[in-house]
């Protein structure tokens, strides 16, 4: 930064960094730097909001910024990536049924059920965790393996 102080991608990364060291506040303020150097660019958006969504209380702007980002992706994966952190933060908002239809489209059955697992995990829900869990273990076929640890964590 100290050598060129508009390559965004070295912005971005600082927030990233600070987004998985749980400081929020600072992760958004490197954030903002990026998106001011560019305003539409949708890995920036979409950090922003996810780390918003995990912030949670900042739950509304998350879900904003995640539409945003959405709107403005440019490839197919940019755009399944930012629909599955779209769904995460609707699911920590504990709107599953938003988060479900998010995700209809591009997961399998159990896949849904194991994240919607994980949200109500994450939300400390952990009956109704269990509930999806259950729920992705008998969508399956085929034995699910990714819901089964998920539900021995529970227990």
């Amino acid at each position: 930064l100290k050598e060129d102080a508009t390559r965004w991608r070295t912005i971005n990364a600082l927030g990233v960094t600070y987004s998985l060291q749980g400081k929020s506040k600072e992760a958004q303020e490197y954030y903002k730097m990026a998106r001011t150097l560019y305003p539409n660019n949708a890995t920036i958006v979409n950090n922003m909001g996810l780390a918003y969504a995990l912030a949670e209380e900042k739950s509304t702007q998350a879900i904003e910024l995640l539409k945003e980002a959405l709107a403005i992706a440019e490839t197919d994966s940019s755009k399944k990536q930012i629909t599955l952190n779209l769904a995460l933060a609707y699911g920590l908002a504990d709107n599953d049924v938003e988060a479900k239809s998010l995700l209809s489209p591009i997961l399998s059955e159990a896949a849904i059920y194991n994240n919607l697992g994980i949200y109500a995990s994450l939300r400390n829900d952990k009956e109704l965790s269990k509930t999806y869990l259950s729920k992705a273990l008998t969508a399956e076929p085929v034995f699910y393996e990714k819901a089964w640890k998920n539900l021995e964590k529970l227990n």
